[in-house]
């Protein structure tokens, strides 16, 4: 199965819409499926002009920036035992 094309809308661009982690460029919108969405903190889109300023006009089709969360920051979900060593 073919992924689908996507382009910015309302622009004459031909250039696919970028996938940026963080700031960090993706192969492409297929990359997107490999990330569970409890690990996404935040997505932006940017339109064309303002993706082409901030990454170059390898990202002429606007852009999506995903940041990913810090799993330091993620409250433990450890479960404890009667003894309180881990399991």
């Amino acid at each position: 199965m073919t992924d689908p094309s996507v382009h910015s809308a309302g622009s004459m661009a031909s250039m696919p819409v970028a996938v940026y982690f963080g700031r960090l460029r993706q192969a492409g919108l297929e990359t997107l499926r490999t990330i569970a969405a409890d690990n996404v903190e935040q997505v932006r889109y940017l339109d064309p002009t303002a993706s082409q300023n901030e990454f170059g006009p390898m990202a002429s089709g606007g852009a999506l920036i995903v940041v990913l969360r810090d799993p330091s920051k993620l409250p433990d979900t450890t479960v404890s035992g009667i003894d309180g060593r881990s399991r």
